[in-house]
Formats: C-alpha cells, sequence, structure tokens
C-alpha cells in the first residue's frame, strides 16, 4: 500500500495538483492540514484528511484513525495535541487510541522519529519550510508491518531521507 502525506500547503492549489499528478498509483492521499482549501478541492483530487488551525478549512475531521495493513494512524494536524511544545500529548493520544504511528504538520518541519514501537511522521511544508528545510511531502509505502519511508523534495521529486523499519506487533494492555 502506498500512502502520500502533505501537510500545511497554505492555499497553494498547485502544489497538491502537483503531489496528486507525480503520485498517481498511490492507494491514498492524505492531507494533514493547513491546506485553507475548501472540501470540494481537495476531493475533487482524490484527497482527503484532517482540518488544520486555520478558519478557511475544509470540513475535515480533526482527528481521523485509520488502520493500513495492520498498521493503526492517528492522523491529526498536530495544534490541539501541541506538537509545537513537544510530543508528550501526542504519544498518550497513540497510546489512548492504541494506534502506531503519528501523522502531523503544523511545525512546517519535517519529521522521521522512532521512540519505543511508537512512529512520529511530520511531512514538513509544501510552501513554507522552516529551519532552512525543502518544501517537502512524504510517501510511505506499507507491506504488512513494515514501514518504508520516504521524504520527499517537492517540484524535484528528489529524495531527501529514507527509513526503513519493521514494527514490531502491537502490545495489548491487559488490566483487571
Amino acid at each position: 500500500m502506498k500512502l502520500v502525506i502533505f501537510s500545511d500547503n497554505h492555499r497553494d492549489i498547485d502544489v497538491v495538483r502537483w503531489i496528486v499528478q507525480h503520485n498517481q498509483n498511490a492507494d491514498r492521499i492524505i492531507s494533514l492540514g493547513d491546506s485553507e482549501l475548501k472540501e470540494h478541492e481537495l476531493s475533487n483530487l482524490g484527497v482527503f484528511g484532517v482540518r488544520g488551525n486555520y478558519p478557511f478549512e475544509p470540513d475535515f475531521p480533526y482527528d481521523l484513525i485509520m488502520e493500513f495493513e495492520d498498521i493503526r494512524f492517528l492522523m491529526t494536524h498536530g495544534h490541539k495535541h501541541f506538537v509545537k511544545s513537544g510530543l508528550y500529548n501526542i504519544t498518550c493520544a497513540l497510546e489512548s487510541n492504541k494506534c502506531d504511528v503519528a501523522l502531523f504538520g503544523h511545525t512546517h518541519q519535517a519529521l522521521i522519529k522512532k521512540e519505543e514501537n511508537y512512529y512520529f511522521l511530520n511531512p514538513g511544508s509544501t510552501t513554507h519550510p522552516k529551519m532552512g528545510l525543502e518544501k517537502s511531502y512524504m510517501i510511505i509505502h506499507i507491506d504488512h508491518r513494515y514501514l518504508d519511508i520516504e521524504l520527499r523534495e517537492v517540484y524535484t521529486d528528489k529524495l531527501i531521507k529514507k527509513h526503513l523499519d519493521h514494527l514490531m506487533p502491537r502490545r495489548e494492555v491487559y488490566g483487571f
């Protein structure tokens, strides 16, 4: 399965069209918010996702939980989980929702980070990256519990970073 993830395009529909056109074989194309586009503009391109913190966001939910190939994903823009202040709150959301991977935006900084058996993935920003980073988006190939994560530059499709890993089976918490 191929997931294409982007965030923080801030009204730039051309960059969304480019991502869609260059990833026509994707199984899902997901916006992590701050698109500032109308829902039908994204839906007509085959994009779904979550809403960000701008007032002109599509009528998407703030958080989505979806499972692909036995991996549970929490998709969020991140502002409601205070990701600019760290990963504690989003880690709690992962744990309480029994998710393996957090997909979020908001910081405009790309991130591929593993802590314990959780992944924190941020595709960066397609239009306004911070810290001198490239304009970027992310491709995630999933095969059962194997992840092949690619961070790619917008408009050149140059590979910025690649990460491969196998997620251990999810541990169920048993209580009395």
